[in-house]
């Protein structure tokens, strides 16, 4: 028998029920509309998407700038997702981890040992980057009492409108709209006066017998995350990525060789590699990260050695990742695209060191480009996927005043399809030698005979 007094009770729970999940929808909607956009559009493609990946990536910004997934798409049909971050660490990887686990059950982790002496749980200026996104769950609400020793952080962390709710003042119609899609599968690209080829610091290589062990914090992390995966099945990979690191850096990768082999997993350590990447041609940055061109060379040995050591498909010719050809078919534009952005012929080479491209280049006999070691090695880093007896460097015959120092060509190597043709001459008021890109009806054109590399 229902009487008044129950019912009454019912009602009330019903409204608090009603109350409370209209609450957590309009919070729900504030995190998103006042979220800071540099955060939303990685990890919204990862948790909207809903697609399964085979391979999941971990770690910092060697990683998010390091591994481009769409590389491994279309050379392997490795279906991928990159979770790295700037400033994370260990305490963090893991929580991000954990949290990607409820979402996919992917066949192999690959975590970065980068960072592995530092003992910090979290890089607040960075935490945003990769949790803001992430929906609101038991395991969420767990890493922000793990990660924060104070509640103040910990709601911020959960909720991310009371972080941002000064950004009223900022909104425009973009904040509103659904944030866009990244077919990149989480990587990242730099644009811009971010794109470049820098000078390596010098650095010398230690033996690998030569090592030290990580901080303690971050030891247990990263064993945490090991554990995880073989505790749900998961092949772990661990891996240094390649920068001309300090002995003290190197001596750190080395020691991640006695956690890698204390449970039975595979780690690739770049820094014993000296012929993985050239950091003259391949680094974005002296000291720290690779540009697009060493991106692409390390992506392609891990792709490499993952199909050949785990039980990992190609996907390529599955319906159900049509998206991905799709989408494979827009990087690849994505790609030629910015190599006709470019004005400087350095970057612009080494945007050209690319399986998916072919060039033709030439040279102006006498140009002082030809006596530019650096300019050189990055016209023979553009045939790095490319047998040596393929490229054969001859100078430009004719030397006339109008005749352009570097003339090239660029090919789409599948379609045949010519994407760009560019004159670059050497900028004669730079301090250091620089080539810039002639623009139409400027002086220095390019030359009518030409011998060119091929």
């Amino acid at each position: 028998m229902w009487t008044d007094e129950r019912k009454e009770k019912i009602r009330k729970i019903a409204k608090a029920l009603v109350f409370a999940t209209g609450l957590c929808l309009v919070v729900s909607c504030m995190d998103k509309i006042f979220t800071a956009k540099n955060s939303a559009s990685k990890m919204t493609s990862f948790f909207d998407k809903k697609e399964d990946y085979d391979v999941l990536f971990v770690g910092i910004s060697h990683m998010k700038y390091g591994i481009y997934p769409m590389e491994l798409w279309q050379d392997y049909g490795i279906a991928s997702f990159n979770l790295g971050e700037a400033g994370t660490r260990m305490p963090t990887n893991y929580w991000i981890l954990r949290n990607a686990l409820d979402y996919v059950s992917p066949e192999l982790v690959v975590i970065d040992s980068r960072k592995i002496d530092v003992d910090e749980m979290t890089y607040e200026t960075y935490v945003n980057a990769v949790f803001d996104e992430m929906p609101l769950t038991r395991t969420k609400y767990e890493a922000a009492v793990d990660l924060f020793h104070t509640w103040e952080l910990r709601m911020e962390f959960l909720f991310p409108f009371l972080k941002y709710h000064g950004r009223w003042t900022e909104l425009n119609k973009n904040d509103f709209l659904t944030t866009e899609y990244q077919l990149n599968r989480g990587a990242d690209f730099y644009e811009g006066d971010q794109l470049r080829v820098a000078i390596p610091e010098e650095h010398s290589y230690i033996p690998k017998e030569d090592k030290t062990e990580g901080g303690a914090l971050s030891i247990a992390y990263l064993r945490k995350m090991i554990e995880l995966c073989q505790s749900r099945g998961i092949e772990v990979m661990l891996v240094e990525l390649p920068f001309p690191a300090d002995e003290e850096s190197q001596r750190l990768a080395n020691g991640v060789t006695d956690i890698a082999d204390a449970y039975g997993i595979h780690y690739i350590n770049f820094l014993q590699m000296k012929d993985a990447i050239n950091f003259r041609t391949d680094m974005r940055d002296s000291g720290a990260h690779v540009n697009d061109s060493g991106a692409k060379k390390v992506t392609s040995y891990l792709g490499k050695f993952i199909t050949e050591t785990y039980d990992i498909p190609d996907r390529r010719n599955e319906s159900k990742y049509d998206a991905w050809n799709r989408d494979g078919q827009i990087y690849t534009e994505y790609k030629f695209d910015r190599i006709r952005e470019q004005s400087d012929l350095d970057k612009y080479l080494m945007l050209l060191s690319d399986k998916r491209v072919e060039a033709e280049i030439g040279i102006k006999e006498g140009s002082a480009v030809l006596e530019d070691e650096r300019l050189m090695e990055l016209i023979r880093n553009v045939y790095f996927y490319e047998s040596e007896d393929t490229m054969c460097i001859q100078p430009l015959k004719n030397q006339e005043k109008d005749t352009a120092d570097v003339w090239i060509r660029v090919t789409d190597a599948v379609t045949g399809n010519v994407e760009d043709e560019a004159s670059f001459c050497i900028d004669e008021g730079s301090g250091n030698l620089k080539a810039v890109r002639v623009k139409e009806n400027q002086e220095c054109l390019q030359t009518e005979t030409r011998m060119s590399v091929e």
